[in-house]
């Protein structure tokens, strides 16, 4: 899963540029500060995988579960939900945020281990 978001995501002209940014910056860098570079990235790989696989199961948990209500709902006002949701989303602040993606991130892994 997360080889192909990876995959995906480098094919992005925005995230190409940032990549070819940092290559850039790394190239100006010495050897021991590469060196040193390489080994933190090399560390935060796997977590990195691990993050998007998580969120990746969330998104499609969530996924499935709008269906549904939206099949037992029947026909869904589709500007309110944009509304609401937009507004609600406006009015959270980031740390608010980060914490409800680290939460639902926590359940995520509780589900999986559990399974």
């Amino acid at each position: 899963m997360s080889t192909e978001i990876v995959e995906f995501l480098k094919s992005d002209p925005i995230v190409r540029q940032q990549i070819k940014a940092d290559l850039i910056e790394y190239n100006k860098q010495g050897l021991v500060t590469q060196a040193k570079k390489g080994e933190e990235l090399t560390a935060i790989v796997p977590v990195i995988k691990q993050a998007i696989q998580i969120m990746g199961d969330d998104i499609y948990e969530l996924g499935i579960e709008n269906e549904i209500l939206r099949d037992k709902m029947g026909n869904v006002d589709e500007k309110w939900l944009s509304q609401t949701k937009v507004n609600i989303m406006s009015k959270t602040m980031i740390p608010e945020k980060n914490n409800y993606i680290l939460n639902r991130m926590k359940n995520q892994i509780a589900k999986s281990r559990q399974v």
